[in-house]
């Protein structure tokens, strides 16, 4: 394990030399932390999909490291480490190789250091940990390792990913169907499965239906995510870009393991249960409301399955060696070469829109500051006010503000944090001044900066 870890910091490291602007998706999980712990509640005072477990991690990190990218960076290559463990550990225990190796945790070492934005602490790579602990119950029934509570924690398992990342809901059904494909699993123990899912998620339901928010809870956390508009982070083709490589490997892989005769039975379920999986994560990218690379990483662990049964399948030492290194040299690179800004690659991938500017305009800097819009990069170094931080779920109250309850929930949102500088990106501030007079009477426009209210106390 000790040559994993240098694995995973050694790919790391050109990346962290060359600087690693912050991402998007980082400063917004970071503002959500922050405004919790201000004091706000979750989805009534930060109005956003993100999943509880998350939001409730990123107020701990908010708390002890206050907006530090090097903290998020710095504790997902401690959990990838932990989750190379976890993975070789449960593949050794069920004996899906035919030799004890830690291929598969080298692997999908290198598979976690495919894409600079893996190397953040994401809620898909923290929901990630947790399906890999539902993973090990399920090659465990496979392998007719049958106990009762097996299901009962692979359910509990699948809920927790769920509440850290909603669409790994996905992963639920995925398995559930992956038990009764490949297993002769009792009826009653897949409805523990069922009732370990929804005891789980149900328990985090009722805190929130009595804090009195569980209204707001299952619109934002659940429904949203079939209501809203979908945000790219980054284009299709930059997705389809880096599918390539693994896509290849993984084809490679399917050839050899198919052309040997040397598993045993529960071996190759093993491997159609992977094969199941992946599957499975490609529904999930349909399904997921944020588009960015960091969704491939629900597809590492069969990517590296697949691959680590490619490498042991090769008898000779030299093309051992050689497809090895090729492996590392393609993935570093495929991977690297976006980030380096290839004039080449650029032409087909270009992660401009990913990153947070660096500088943000000077009348931002430490204002009380609202957006209007989708550009929450304006955020960098302000700090956010008010509740309405997702605009893809928030824009529908102010554009339908002539309805009360819209009317009323930002009336409300103002006179408790009202903020100093509002940043009007949809143009939608003129009818809520028109609606809600009081607000209109507290604001000017800027000169010079079109869009821009600032706010006044005469």
């Amino acid at each position: 394990m000790i040559l994993v870890l240098l694995v995973i910091i050694g790919f790391r490291l050109p990346y962290y030399i060359s600087g690693i602007d912050m991402i998007i998706p980082e400063l917004k999980w970071m503002l959500i932390g922050e405004r919790l712990n201000n004091g706000f509640g979750l989805y009534t005072g930060v109005v956003d999909d993100i999943g509880p477990f998350s939001a409730w991690t990123y107020q701990l990190l908010d708390f002890i490291f206050g907006r530090s990218v090097t903290a998020y960076r710095f504790l997902a290559t401690a959990l990838v480490f932990i989750q190379c463990y976890i993975f070789n550990s449960f593949l050794l225990a069920n004996k899906s190789y035919r030799e004890n190796t830690y291929v598969p945790a080298f692997m999908f070492a290198v598979f976690m250091c495919y894409s600079f934005d893996f190397f953040t602490l994401s809620p898909q790579l923290i929901s990630l940990t947790f399906v890999l602990l539902a993973l090990n119950n399920i090659f465990k029934r496979i392998d007719n390792k049958t106990r009762d509570e097996l299901f009962l924690y692979t359910g509990i398992h699948l809920a927790v990913a769920v509440l850290f990342y909603f669409p790994s809901w996905i992963l639920f059904v995925t398995f559930l169907l992956i038990l009764i494909v490949f297993s002769n699993s009792l009826p009653r123990r897949l409805l523990l499965m069922v009732f370990g899912f929804f005891t789980t998620f149900g328990i985090v339901a009722l805190l929130f239906f009595i804090k009195g928010s569980f209204y707001e809870f299952i619109i934002q956390f659940v429904i949203s995510h079939w209501s809203v508009d979908k945000i790219f982070y980054v284009s299709s083709s930059q997705i389809l870009y880096l599918a390539i490589v693994p896509s290849i490997f993984t084809l490679l892989a399917f050839v050899k393991i198919y052309g040997s005769t040397k598993f045993v039975n529960f071996q190759l379920k093993f491997q159609q249960a992977m094969l199941f999986l992946l599957v499975g994560v490609s529904f999930l990218f349909i399904n997921a409301n944020e588009v960015s690379s960091q969704i491939i990483l629900f597809a590492v662990p069969s990517l590296a399955f697949f691959a680590a049964h490619f490498l042991l399948l090769i008898k000779r030492a030299l093309w051992l060696h050689i497809a090895t290194v090729s492996i590392l040299a393609v993935i570093f690179f495929s991977g690297y070469l976006p980030f380096n800004e290839n004039k080449l690659v650029r032409k087909l991938v270009s992660y401009d829109q990913y990153f947070v500017p660096s500088k943000s305009p000077a009348i931002l800097q430490d204002r009380k500051l609202l957006v209007l819009g989708d550009d929450i990069t304006l955020y960098k170094e302000a700090v956010p006010t008010m509740s309405f931080l997702n605009w893809s779920i928030s824009k529908k109250r102010f554009i339908e503000v002539d309805y009360y309850d819209n009317a009323v929930k930002i009336l409300k949102d103002f006179q408790e944090d009202p903020p100093e500088l509002i940043v009007d990106m949809e143009n939608v501030l003129p009818q809520v001044f028109e609606r809600i007079p009081v607000m209109s009477s507290k604001y000017s426009e800027v000169p010079g900066y079109p869009g821009y209210y600032i706010y006044s106390s005469n």
